[in-house]
Order: C-alpha cells, then sequence, then structure tokens
C-alpha cells in the first residue's frame, strides 16, 4: 500500500478496527511509487481526477510551521497580513491561495518543496515557513506549530477508478469504509457528493491484491 510520503499517512492507524483487520488478514498490499499503475490512491480530495469514485478517510486543517526561533512564534494565530514579505516554503499555490487571498502579491517563496517532508527539513533548517496540513506539522518535532486565522482544510480518502472492477479484497475493503462513514456521520446530515478539479500529481497509489 502507497500512501502519502508523510507522517499524515499515521492516520490511517485511526481507521475502524474492522477495517485494519480486513486489510491485515484478506488484502495483500504493496507500495509502489507514484507513477506505477495501481488500483487505488490515497490522495488529498482536490486531486480526484473526472474518472474516479472517492471515499473520505480523514479530513484537517491547515496550520502554519515555523522554525522554532522565528519571532512570529510570539504569536498564538497568524494572519495572512502576517507572513507578507516573509520567506516562505511552497508546496502546492492552490492551497494557500484560500489563506493568503489580496497579500498573495507580497509572498516572498524561499523555496518549492517536491514533498511535505521536504517542506518540513527546510522549515526545520530555518529557511522558512510553510502552511500545511495539521497532521503534517505536528508529526514532525523539530518546528513550531500555529493557527492561521483562515479556516482552510483538506479532506483525505481512497480513490478509485469507476471504470474497472474492484479486486474482491478491494472491493470489500471500500465497503467497509463506506459503511463506517454512513455509521460516524451525524443523524440528520447529509453531504452531497461533488466532484472537485483533477490534479496532475497524486499523493500515493495503492496496489491490491498482488
Amino acid at each position: 500500500m502507497h500512501g502519502p510520503d508523510t507522517p499524515q499517512f499515521q492516520a490511517l492507524r485511526r481507521s475502524p478496527a474492522a477495517i485494519a483487520r480486513t486489510v491485515k488478514q484478506r488484502m495483500l498490499l504493496r507500495l509502489v511509487g507514484s507513477d506505477e499503475r495501481a488500483d487505488a490512491r490515497i490522495i488529498a480530495k482536490t486531486m480526484l481526477r473526472a474518472d474516479e469514485h472517492f471515499v473520505a478517510l480523514w479530513s484537517e486543517r491547515y496550520v502554519a510551521a515555523l522554525p522554532p526561533s522565528h519571532p512570529l512564534t510570539l504569536k498564538e494565530k497568524l494572519r495572512a497580513a502576517d507572513l507578507a514579505d516573509v520567506p516562505l516554503i511552497d508546496r502546492c499555490h492552490c492551497e494557500q491561495s484560500a489563506f493568503f487571498g489580496r497579500n498573495a502579491q507580497r509572498r516572498q517563496t524561499a523555496a518549492i518543496a517536491q514533498s511535505e517532508d521536504w517542506a518540513m527539513a527546510l522549515v526545520a533548517a530555518g529557511v522558512g515557513i510553510a502552511i500545511v496540513p495539521e497532521g503534517v506539522a505536528k508529526g514532525n518535532p523539530d518546528v513550531a506549530v500555529r493557527e492561521i486565522e483562515v479556516k482552510v482544510r483538506r479532506e483525505v480518502g481512497l480513490a478509485y477508478r469507476a471504470s474497472v472492477p474492484l479486486a474482491d479484497a478491494l472491493e470489500d475493503f471500500v465497503g467497509k469504509l463506506q459503511k463506517q462513514r454512513k455509521v460516524d456521520r451525524p443523524p440528520g446530515r447529509h453531504v452531497a457528493r461533488k466532484a472537485p478539479n483533477p490534479s496532475p500529481r497524486p499523493h500515493g497509489r495503492t496496489a491490491a491484491g498482488s
């Protein structure tokens, strides 16, 4: 099984025990590269392709990750204006647009990281500040974490092609995920499925039944 290349993949441990047993006892998974053929992907929902179904696994907010000695660590919550003209570590501009808004023109990019691991390494080295998912930042003891004023979140889940029949083990796994989501959803609350814009770069891929 191939998930995101960050500590956030550890959030799968929060999945129901029944699902964990299914993976352990009935489903053979192996890690593959992000550019290799696979039966499913573990991705942010914004990266969902038009021909894929999506089953949510977890949701998390974005936070600011700072070098521990940075002056902005004296603040409990950061505004977009606080980061104007401050060196930043970029991963994906679209994820940060909701936070920076009109201040986007005053952003100072110090580096562009290809992965969340690299972004955290650059932050820890004092190169700049990064806006990242909370699970990524709090999983790194070498950076300081601060809230941001805008409530930006990402939803991570399992994506698989709608046109390709699933292997029996993967189909069972997806069914248990969907059933658990219905149990966890508050009564009377219905969320309409909306297909997001596709993105060419996946976080991870899953090969099942090998």
